[in-house]
């Protein structure tokens, strides 16, 4: 738990744009998920 919250603190200002950038991404393939299950739905 300690070193989860430690780890963002020494983490290069590049790494943490690509781990957001990733972020972001996978929260639009989720996004490509649900309406994917709402057209199988309907």
């Amino acid at each position: 738990m300690i070193s989860v919250v430690k780890m963002p603190l020494y983490l290069p200002e590049p790494d943490h744009s690509e781990v957001l950038s990733g972020l972001y991404q996978h929260r639009r393939v989720g996004t490509y998920i649900i309406n994917f299950i709402g057209i199988l739905l309907e």
